[in-house]
């Protein structure tokens, strides 16, 4: 403790992730690009830097770098003396199926928690496209993730002077942001996360009740806490982040694939390309069971194409046109100008995060259905079939309207930076999408992918951010 800042608060956190997680440990074994962190027993972790790390950037944002300083502590800056952190932050622990966090080592893992200790945990695939909107050919790689719905725990402290709680809220709200995000891939529907439960306490070091308080803190995430910890609601986290919303309705059937998933039709014969899907854990009354499959489409997916669009009209509105003249290998350059709205990940630029946060789109129960369609490869010589290149492909069909939801979460201070250009072409992208001039996943060429339907939210501010 700190003899200056007698007033300890203590919270403890179970967050519920409302997406995968990708936490990665930088490890690369061949088999997969990306591991995940995990614990002394194989399992997924919430490193308490992680945490720190997100709480520090969202006090940034929200008071400035010197009050972040203040609470996180800096190895001083000019004549300025260094001080440690006022913030304690611990690794969040893994919820097991009965709601209690894993803490310590575990002789044997019950058969729930065993398959999450797993090497081989469940992954994406993704494909980075190329300035001609296809497939970039080196450009192919995996992200493991840990599925949705899984809960963690973890301790948050403060040590404070006095009794203000603007710091304190501060903390506490950021974890309720819609921008507060764990893991890699934050900006393409990984790492969202909801506040499920806060008990918390104020211990006075001064008093000797505070100093009781103090010690029955337990310092295991499995163990009790003490009768005085109160549960509490997070302040609100909305902060400087507005929201727009796309409710669509497939036109036709629709297709975003996942090599080696499992056919959803009960055909005799499995189809060859199928839709994705993924598992979710659900709970009821604080037991945590797998949920069905869920058709899901991903949130990469959607950020992929928009960018694409968006370079389009951004080209357009700025007249950036190649001449008669040239042709587009011609410009070795694949900048399109929009890194304040997507960011960039180059190395010679230093790269920079956008200020857009894409979620994933998952359908409802009883919103959709399969239909599987057979095709066939032509020989381009003949015209005729080619033998053995018979195929079936499942598309999925929506059931009734507006089954699809996309939530865009855009950061307004970052907002800001972006030229009018570039949010006016968002817009516009955004407005392609929804009229079905703007295909998502495969066979768009055949019809597939084109989706009609309404942008609600915050519209008006995208272009006018001061508004």
């Amino acid at each position: 403790m700190i003899p200056i800042h007698p007033l300890v608060r203590l919270a403890r956190v179970t967050l519920q992730t409302a997406a995968p997680l990708s936490i990665a440990s930088g490890r690369n074994d061949g088999i997969f690009d990306t591991h995940l962190v995990r614990d002394a027993n194989g399992l997924p972790l919430l490193p308490g830097t992680a945490l720190a790390g997100v709480l520090r950037h969202h006090v940034v944002d929200l008071l400035g770098e010197g009050v972040a300083d203040r609470l996180f502590g800096h190895h001083g800056r000019g004549a300025e003396e260094g001080h440690t952190s006022r913030v304690s932050v611990t690794h969040g622990h893994l919820h097991d199926q009965d709601n209690r966090p894993v803490d310590g080592l575990c002789v044997d893992l019950s058969p729930w928690l065993k398959p999450l200790a797993d090497a081989l945990p469940p992954k994406r695939d993704h494909v980075r496209l190329n300035r001609r909107g296809s497939v970039d050919g080196s450009g192919k790689f995996d992200r493991a993730f840990l599925p949705a719905g899984h809960r963690f725990s973890f301790d948050l402290a403060l040590q404070s002077e006095t009794d203000e709680s603007a710091e304190w809220d501060a903390l506490l709200g950021g974890l309720a942001s819609a921008t507060f995000r764990l893991g890699g891939a934050t900006r393409a529907g990984y790492g969202a996360v909801g506040v499920h439960a806060i008990r918390a306490l104020t211990a006075d070091l001064r008093t000797a009740e505070g100093r009781a308080a103090f010690a029955a803190w337990p310092t295991r995430l499995d163990a009790p806490l003490p009768p005085m910890a109160a549960s509490i609601q997070p302040p609100s986290g909305a902060g400087d982040a507005l929201a727009v919303q796309l409710v669509l309705t497939p036109e036709a059937g629709f297709r975003i694939g996942q090599p080696g998933a499992t056919a959803l039709s009960r055909d005799s014969k499995p189809a060859d390309a199928v839709p994705y899907t993924e598992r979710r854990i659900v709970w009821r009354d604080d037991k945590a069971g797998e949920g069905a499959r869920q058709i899901v489409i991903p949130a990469s997916s959607v950020k992929g194409a928009l960018r694409h669009r968006t370079a389009f009209h951004h080209a357009r509105l700025t007249e950036r046109f190649i001449r008669r003249d040239e042709r587009l290998d011609d410009h070795a350059s694949a900048d399109d100008g929009l890194a304040p709205l997507f960011g960039d990940a180059s190395d010679t630029s230093g790269g920079l995060a956008g200020c857009l946060w894409f979620d994933d789109a998952v359908l409802g129960d009883g919103t959709w259905k399969t239909a599987t369609q057979m095709h066939v490869s032509i020989d381009r010589f003949t015209g005729g079939a080619r033998a053995g290149r018979l195929f079936k492909e499942e598309q999925v069909h929506a059931t009734q309207r507006d089954t699809v939801k996309l939530r865009i979460a855009l950061d307004r201070r970052r907002l800001r930076a972006a030229a009018p250009e570039m949010r006016r072409a968002l817009r516009l992208a955004l407005e392609d999408l929804a009229q079905g001039r703007l295909a998502l996943g495969a066979a768009s060429s055949r019809g597939h992918g084109f989706f009609t339907g309404r942008i609600e939210g915050a519209l008006v501010e995208l272009e006018n951010p001061d508004d």
